[in-house]
């Protein structure tokens, strides 16, 4: 059995790897531009946050059914520690 909250999690964790890896580059152009404007990183702070959530959804449902969690647990620690190196950033 599968679920499709786990589906559409996996997919967004895909997402989720992307758009942290592009955020890097965001905040170094920012920082060597100096202007005082934070809110370019916040999207991709947004996005890690919401996928901690979703984890967390993923999880709740994977113990519904009774099926593993062992997806929903990984993605939410991933998700956890993208979103504390953003905090470093």
């Amino acid at each position: 059995m599968k679920s499709k909250m786990n589906t559409w999690t996996a997919i967004f964790n895909i997402f989720n790897c992307v758009m942290l890896f592009i955020s890097w580059f965001v905040v170094i152009a920012q920082a060597i531009n100096e202007n005082g404007n934070a809110s370019s990183g916040n999207f991709f702070y947004a996005v890690t946050w919401i996928g901690v959530i979703l984890n967390v959804i993923a999880f709740y449902y994977a113990k519904k059914l009774s099926i593993s969690v062992v997806g929903p647990v990984l993605g939410i620690i991933g998700s956890v520690l993208s979103g504390l190196s953003m905090i470093f950033a």
